[in-house]
């Protein structure tokens, strides 16, 4: 009998972004191997980037970045965004080839403008994020300004729901 594993996890924003970015995987003991579903539901609540009110949503780079060994949550509030350095890498793949590079293998995220009137979500399937970054670390999800795509428009940490057994 195949014993698996479905873990979860969230990354939670509140601005100026808010909304909820939800990671599913089921995992084998049989297997190192898993599919990753991510589920993105986002909207703008601050429009900091002074976006025109006649669109309908703004697409953005994302990408999953790790703490530093060195670097303690308890040091930060969680929205700060920092000190985060470092693109989840590590297979050492290098810029844009890493597995923390979510838009580079996903595309973009889009992020409604107007949730009321205007609801972008979005499944993606990405068979190549693993979310276990070591007992010493921490991920977090970073998404770009859509008009300077060096400049973090906001974070969130990447928190781990109980996995639940399926038979």
């Amino acid at each position: 009998v195949d014993k698996s594993k479905e873990n979860s996890a969230t990354a939670r924003f509140s601005s100026p972004v808010s909304g909820n970015v939800h990671f599913r995987w089921l995992q084998s003991n049989d297997s190192s191997h898993s599919d990753l579903m991510i589920t993105a539901d986002l909207y703008h609540v601050h429009n900091k980037e002074n976006v025109s009110k006649s669109l309908q949503y703004t697409e953005h780079s994302w990408k999953v970045y790790v703490t530093d060994v060195l670097e303690s949550d308890n040091d930060r509030h969680e929205d700060n965004c920092n000190i985060l350095q470092l693109v989840f890498d590590p297979d050492d793949r290098g810029p844009g080839k890493s597995v923390g590079d979510l838009d580079t293998r996903l595309g973009k995220l889009k992020v409604s403008r107007n949730y009321n009137r205007y609801k972008f979500k979005r499944l993606y399937r990405d068979a190549e994020l693993d979310l276990h970054p070591g007992p010493q670390r921490s991920l977090y999800l970073v998404l770009f300004e859509s008009k300077h795509e060096d400049v973090f428009l906001a974070c969130a940490k990447i928190r781990y729901d109980k996995p639940i057994g399926a038979r």
